[in-house]
């Protein structure tokens, strides 16, 4: 089994452990974490930026910082949520940090990487409509194969 776990960095150790258990570790032969850097959400805050400093943008070199930035958070997400996985599985997971809207890039690289399960963390508290997040609920509704909705 090929199981994918998108990360925002908020997956608590007992999420991943919980993913683990239920998806019996001894059937799984890759793991791929991934966090996507939603670009859509920088480009929403640019825009306030720039309508409260009255239409000033920043210079490339501070784009280029912010992106730097961002991808190294991105990183560090990821080799938080592997070296967790890592002491549960009998496998070294694989990484991956993208670019793009979050939840398509999710679904997509699932059907690229030929995922037989994605694991989607839902928000811990009470169930209802506000259970789960616009991602968690667009990849339950679209995920190429299986979707494992685990309550952190």
């Amino acid at each position: 089994m090929r199981v994918l776990f998108p990360v925002s960095g908020a997956e608590s150790p007992a999420f991943l452990a919980e993913a683990v258990r239920l998806i019996a570790a001894g059937q799984v032969t890759a793991v791929l974490v991934v966090h996507v850097v939603d670009e859509a959400r920088r480009a929403g805050l640019e825009h306030g930026r720039e309508r409260f400093l009255d239409h000033r943008t920043l210079g490339p070199h501070r784009h280029a910082e912010i992106e730097a930035a961002e991808q190294d958070a991105a990183e560090q997400v990821v080799d938080r949520a592997c070296s967790i996985l890592a002491r549960l599985l009998p496998l070294e997971p694989e990484r991956a940090v993208r670019r793009g809207k979050t939840n398509e890039v999710i679904r997509e690289l699932a059907e690229e990487w030929d995922a037989d399960l994605v694991v989607v963390r839902g928000r811990g508290g009470r169930p209802g409509p506000h259970s789960i997040g616009k991602t968690a609920r667009f990849l339950i509704d679209h995920a190429p194969r299986a979707a494992l909705l685990i309550r952190d």
